[in-house]
């Protein structure tokens, strides 16, 4: 009897602590986050990047192929509210497709919203073209597209992690990691 009583103490002074290993294998695994930790931030940004600029091209493709089932103009431009064109949005705002029956790339009623865009995640920066006075993109009934640019997203976290969609006068539009003439994509 005297002997089971002991053993609660002995349990009591073994579990008290790490032991070296254990010890060890817990400085690996913090070791190991902390050398992926970069790498796993570049990917969700690369992440974020890819799932907006394939969001964006289906609204490229949408606006173009619109314009070709409907017969009138369709424009893609800047919205912060999702009803109406604003030249003091920028494209990570949101944006909005509808169609534009007096060709004054603004939306005025009567003229339906094929599809809105929210917000972009904080992250994220897009621009249309080299300045901020790409306000618009304009397709034509027969296709074509005006003003032909690129639009660049990229990833405002630092890494870098850019995207591009170049849209051509003919009306097609392409997705890049590359510039238009094949260079490197500017974020500035």
């Amino acid at each position: 009897m005297h002997h089971l009583a002991l053993l609660p103490r002995r349990a009591a002074l073994y579990s008290a602590g790490f032991s070296l290993l254990e010890l060890l294998v817990a400085l690996a695994i913090v070791a190991a986050t902390l050398i992926s930790a970069p790498s796993l931030a570049r990917l969700l940004a690369q992440h974020r990047v890819s799932t907006e600029i394939n969001n964006l091209f289906t609204h490229v493709y949408l606006a173009r192929s619109e314009t070709l089932r409907r017969g009138v103009n369709v424009v893609l431009c800047r919205s912060r509210d999702g009803l109406n064109c604003s030249a003091e949005a920028r494209w990570h705002d949101g944006w909005i497709v509808f169609e534009d029956r007096n060709d004054n790339k603004q939306r005025d009623e009567g003229e339906s919203i094929i599809r809105a865009q929210q917000a972009l995640h904080p992250h994220l920066q897009l621009r249309y073209g080299t300045t901020t006075d790409y306000r618009y993109l304009r397709y034509t009934p027969d296709g074509s597209a005006s003003p032909n640019a690129t639009f660049t997203l990229c990833d405002r976290s630092g890494r870098s992690v850019a995207r591009a969609i170049i849209v051509y006068w003919s009306g097609r539009a392409r997705v890049s990691d590359q510039n238009a003439s094949g260079g490197a994509l500017s974020c500035v």
